[in-house]
């Protein structure tokens, strides 16, 4: 079962039921993805979030908040303080889903040391959008102004088509 079948499932069955995620968590998912669906849960978030998590595997990954801090510390002493503060103050994609903090890997350069320098710009473009959601699936999304490409598989070959893309997308939202 692939993660968009997972939440395809989850939209079908609704909260309360056991996760397909746990299912593909018992067959090498990553871990953080296991617990059952509390009843108090948006299955759509989930659906989304799941979404999302499939996408991103083509595009470097999606990794917790603590496995991306503890790369920053290995790689360059900075560690949890410093990405704490880059989330606050959006200077980084990360959305939060089930009380834990993902992060999507593209945005990093020289393996999960520092974001993108243009990524931050980026963020601003897109800072009226309120939904940290909404922002991390515009990213893994085809993109007309990008003839298509997802703006994070263009992200590091081309920053000013991705900037100009969110500067003209940031009206639909």
């Amino acid at each position: 079962m692939s993660i968009a079948a997972a939440g395809a499932h989850i939209l079908a069955n609704g909260p309360g039921q056991t996760s397909p995620i746990a299912w593909l968590l018992r067959r090498g998912a990553p871990s953080g993805l296991s617990r059952r669906w509390p009843a108090e849960d948006d299955p759509r978030r989930d659906a989304r979030f799941a979404a999302s998590f499939e996408a991103y595997l083509d595009l470097g990954g999606i990794a917790r908040e603590d496995v991306v801090a503890t790369q920053m510390v290995f790689s360059c002493a900075l560690g949890q303080a410093r990405l704490s503060r880059w989330i606050a103050e959006r200077k980084v994609l990360s959305v939060e889903w089930n009380g834990v903090r993902w992060l999507p890997i593209f945005q990093f350069e020289t393996r999960g040391a520092v974001p993108c320098h243009t990524l931050v710009t980026i963020l601003g473009e897109m800072s009226s959008i309120g939904d940290d959601m909404a922002v991390v699936e515009w990213f893994h999304r085809p993109n007309v102004w990008l003839e298509g490409r997802a703006p994070a598989a263009v992200l590091h070959q081309d920053e000013t088509a991705v900037l100009h893309a969110a500067r003209a997308d940031c009206f639909s939202f």
